[in-house]
């Protein structure tokens, strides 16, 4: 391992016995616990030669919580533990639970379930028979090494449910492995770990370790006091109860075409129904707050319908909350941010396009910055300066050299077996964003299933600092959207493909913004009820919203981007253009956001239309996840398949054979969205043989502005002139999701066959701290890639 912090070095930073930051309202005993008892340490050594886990489990119990009476004082005074090693939160969710885990003595369930919204320090009970440090890699032909790396997986997806269940700052979590244990605190930028040290010959640092944090106060703790957690006598509660229903039977359908009577302002029942489920039965409720210019505002909210998975970078959140001013249905976006006094947020963004009067943005409420950073870059060294193995503060990042080179390229051409995704943002990371209607427990399996990273992960990329810092942040909008794949046809969906072009031409026009991440999850629908001059009566339109700006950057001259407004360039990997992929320190341009757009067009249209590509799941995958890694370089680069659809302006499926989108009839070649695919690869192919010439030719090209993809579209969408002939659009062109698991998957063998040519991408079990490193996960096409060097989750990536 590169580095390890010593357990003393862990209690002073965290879990100092003596600090200024004491809980006030404690219960903590006024002198240092004893230490653990010899009965209680001899029980833990005779069953843990047996390697009986639970027993180990229930003599910590024991120990952590003293019978009641006259001077009886636990190692964690005003806490008490509890085992969950037999329940879960609910049956047949296929949820991982936690072991045990440490709550405040009022607040310790006695149903033997997780209560993941109490818990305060987490612990996993391994049976201890073999010493297994879980962050120790030193040793690459160690055959623990597989178990270590489980075992990080598992305590992984704890704390990100933590963070998806409650509102956190950090969370602290014990690995207690027989003898030996080792503690983890974890937030936003990474972990720093102990070492593993036995416990039962070093009592007195087990002692400090628990007697601190039970001094510290819920700050310190990692409890996040901006969101107050309601019980039912609260009157926010009641307030939540009464707003889940609509008692005046005011509110609309959201489908379109619906005939609106009234003159508003009207709920769409869609967005009550979202709230109502994350408030549902054992759902935690809490009243947020948002420290906006005017001064703190508070909305209320249940579980997050979208949870980005994992634990790296911004973490998003996203709620219906209830506005307790405006009495209305919100959407709230929980976040943490690079603090970059030189990168704006994207509330400032979002006030800057509307000044500019740009189309189909989200509308902005408030936003607000709150006063709380993470602290992992504090206390872990930069990888490689084992000068600084104990050390507690941050140095620069000296990258590991050590990956083979014998051969110029890794390719990812595995695939798993394992379940695909059905959601555009399966991330994530994604990165979740306005309106991606899948619940938290959708997220948490996507977080939680065994299955490899999709797409390539930034962990080799160059010159990124190994843990970076985040400051929380909230941002409150008036539009509650649909995610994009609730498009009802293909021409609706082009429909609403074609309102995002208008916004990413009004900000790169007017304001001189561009967008840099198009991706299936950043274009939503926007349910809104407009006037039809033609009758004069009040209809549900569906337009698209282009959301996320908070990568944004401002154009400088001949519409290149600027790069101080973002200091790190970040892209969806799946969408993204191959050119970027390959070129990642160019400016992003215009024709780049145009080419994500057809790539996320691709993509649903892949996904979700009738079309006669063989083996949807390995074609998507070969174009939208694919990539090729070049170790001499430590660099990814795009997959062969999307980078030559570009350069020779045609697709193919696996087998490499066109395939076709179908009309109502089944016929292919006649669906106007194939059409318009066929009109931009051509624009494509002329775009990559000018980048491709030496020198590059700078003539005009249809790519340069939208004003040609725009024309495009509109000649598709459109009515026609007097005496031409108006496109035929299907009618029953939208399917179930096609990448869904079936029960007969008759593609198995070939599947199987395929898979056996491809060559395998070999993993690094690369030791450190583990911080992770900025980036945003993205939808994935849901063919599940063979993880690259690293077991980071996600696929956004520095570029």
């Amino acid at each position: 391992m590169d580095f390890h912090l010593e357990i003393d070095d862990f209690v002073a930073a965290f879990t100092p016995v003596s600090s200024s930051d004491n809980r006030p309202h404690t219960v903590s005993a006024k002198r240092m616990p004893r230490k653990m008892p010899e009965a209680i340490a001899d029980m833990i050594i005779d069953v843990g030669k047996a390697g009986r886990e639970k027993k180990v489990a229930e003599a910590w119990q024991k120990w952590l919580n003293p019978i009641t009476g006259k001077g009886a004082v636990g190692p964690c005074p005003g806490y008490r533990f509890a085992l969950s090693q037999d329940r879960r939160v609910r049956r047949n969710t296929g949820e991982r639970k936690v072991e045990g885990a440490i709550y405040r003595q009022d607040e310790l369930p006695a149903d033997g379930r997780p209560h993941w919204e109490t818990q305060r320090v987490f612990i996993e009970f391994k049976e201890g028979t073999d010493p297994l440090d879980p962050y120790d890699d030193s040793n690459e032909d160690d055959s623990e090494a597989e178990l270590r790396v489980d075992v990080r997986g598992q305590v992984t997806s704890y704390a990100a449910r933590a963070f998806a269940r409650q509102h956190r700052t950090a969370v602290f979590l014990c690995i207690v492995d027989g003898q030996n244990m080792c503690a983890t605190r974890w937030d936003r930028s990474g972990t720093v770990f102990s070492a593993s040290f036995n416990y039962i010959e070093q009592r007195d640092a087990l002692r400090r370790l628990l007697w601190g944090f039970s001094r510290l106060s819920d700050k310190k703790q990692g409890i996040d006091e901006t969101a107050v957690l309601l019980v039912p006598s609260d009157d926010d509660f009641k307030v939540m109860d009464q707003v889940k229903f609509d008692e005046n039977d005011t509110d609309i359908s959201e489908v379109e075409g619906t005939i609106v009577e009234g003159e508003g302002p009207w709920t769409f029942r869609f967005v009550r129904e979202l709230f109502k489920k994350s408030i549902g039965k054992g759902c935690p409720r809490y009243r947020l707050m948002v420290p906006s210019a005017s001064g703190p505002q508070y909305f209320l909210v249940g579980n997050p319908f979208i949870v980005a998975p994992g634990l790296s970078g911004r973490g998003t959140r996203c709620y219906v909350a209830y506005d307790t001013i405006g009495k209305r249905f919100v959407f709230l976006k929980d976040a943490w941010r690079r603090p970059d006094e030189h990168v704006e947020t994207e509330g400032q963004v979002l006030r800057q396009l509307r000044r500019a009067k740009v189309r189909n943005i989200p509308t902005i409420v408030c936003d607000g910055e709150l006063d709380q950073e993470t602290e992992t870059p504090l206390s872990v060294p930069m990888q490689g300066d084992a000068s600084a193995s104990n050390e507690m503060e941050e140095e620069e990042e000296d990258e590991d050299e050590d990956e083979d080179e014998e051969e110029e390229w890794e390719t990812d051409s595995t695939r798993s077996d394992s379940r695909c995704s059905n959601r555009v943002d399966d991330a994530l990371s994604v990165s979740p964003s306005l309106g991606n209607a899948s619940f938290l427990e959708d997220a948490q399996d996507s977080a939680e299933a065994d299955v490899d990273p999709q797409g390539p992960t930034p962990s080799a990329l160059h010159d990124c600092d190994l843990a970076r810092t985040f400051r929380h942040y909230r941002l409150i909008v008036e539009e509650v959207c649909l995610e994009l794949t609730e498009f009802r046809s293909g021409k609706q969906f082009m429909s609403i493909i074609r309102d995002c072009v208008r916004a990413h031409a009004d900000a790169v026009n007017n304001a001189g913004v561009i967008h840099c991440d198009v991706s299936g999850g950043n274009i939503l629908i926007c349910p809104t009820v407009v006037l039809d001059p033609t009758d004069g009566k009040r209809r549900v339109v569906w337009k698209g919203v282009l959301t996320d700006w908070e990568l944004s950057k401002q154009l400088t001259g001949e519409g290149e981007t600027e790069p101080a407004r973002q200091p790190i360039s970040m892209v969806t990997w799946q969408f993204a253009s191959a050119w970027i992929l390959n070129n990642p320190d160019d400016a992003v341009r215009t024709a780049d956001e145009l080419e994500a757009f057809f790539h996320v067009s691709l993509y649903m249209g892949l996904r979700y239309m009738l079309h006669n590509c063989n083996n949807v799941q390995m074609t998507m995958h070969d174009h939208f996840d694919d990539y090729k890694y070049a170790p001499s370089r430590n660099r990814y680069f795009c997959g062969t398949d999307k980078y030559y659809s570009m350069l020779g302006g045609r697709l193919w499926d696996v087998n490499h054979k066109t395939y076709h989108f179908l009309d109502d009839d089944g016929k292919p070649g006649n669906h106007p969205i194939g059409e318009i695919f066929a009109v931009m690869l051509k624009w494509f192919k002329k775009r990559y043989e000018a980048l491709e010439q030496v020198p590059a030719n700078t003539e005009p090209l249809p790519l340069d502005d939208h004003t040609a993809l725009l024309q495009l579209l509109d000649s598709k969408l459109d009515d026609p002139p007097p005496g031409e002939k108006a496109t035929i659009w299907p009618e029953k062109d939208k399917v179930e999701d096609q990448l869904k698991p079936t029960k007969k998957h008759g593609r198995d063998s070939d599947d199987k066959a395929l898979r056996a040519k491809r060559v395998k991408t070999k993993e690094s079990r690369k030791g450190g701290a583990r911080a992770f490193r900025s980036r945003k996960a993205s939808g994935s096409s849901g063919a599940v890639a063979r993880v690259p060097p690293s077991r980071t989750r996600g696929s956004r990536l520095k570029a």
